[in-house]
């Protein structure tokens, strides 16, 4: 689908996970056509794919107060390609655990933010997120770039 949003995607996008189509957005296909394997990525959660900037990423969030705000950056990781950890605690998973691989913060305190700080992650703003969003449709977009 060429945009995730609208009453299709959103019929098609809430269907039962049994009978849930997979949606990739434009992106998604492109990569995969032009990798060696042909594959396209696969959501574990089957959410719809659009692009795969954050394909291997874990992210977490911290200090953002607007439960829109997060369930919007929530969806837009998913779509992304990345993982979402839910907030289970105040600490960021640690490095030994092998989880999180990014912090996305609304404030530069609290337990998470100074558990990414100590353990070197990216701790980055919610626009970033919103930047990279804004380059879905382009597939030569580097993330590290961007950090």
């Amino acid at each position: 689908m060429a945009e995730f949003s609208g009453s299709l995607f959103e019929s098609l996008r809430r269907r039962n996970p049994t009978n849930r189509p997979r949606i990739f957005g434009p992106s998604a296909i492109l990569v995969a056509a032009q990798n060696k394997d042909k594959k396209l990525p696969v959501s574990r959660l089957g959410y719809p794919i659009y692009s795969t900037h954050l394909q291997n990423c874990r992210v977490a969030a911290t200090g953002i107060s607007s439960k829109e705000e997060l369930q919007d950056l929530r969806r837009k990781i998913l779509y992304m390609g990345g993982a979402y950890l839910e907030r289970r605690s105040d600490r960021l998973p640690t490095v030994a655990e092998g989880v999180a691989t990014h912090l996305i913060a609304g404030k530069c305190r609290g337990t998470k933010y100074q558990d990414a700080v100590s353990l070197g992650k990216p701790i980055l703003k919610p626009e970033w997120i919103e930047n990279l969003w804004s380059h879905r449709d382009n597939i030569y977009f580097d993330l590290n770039a961007s950090l």
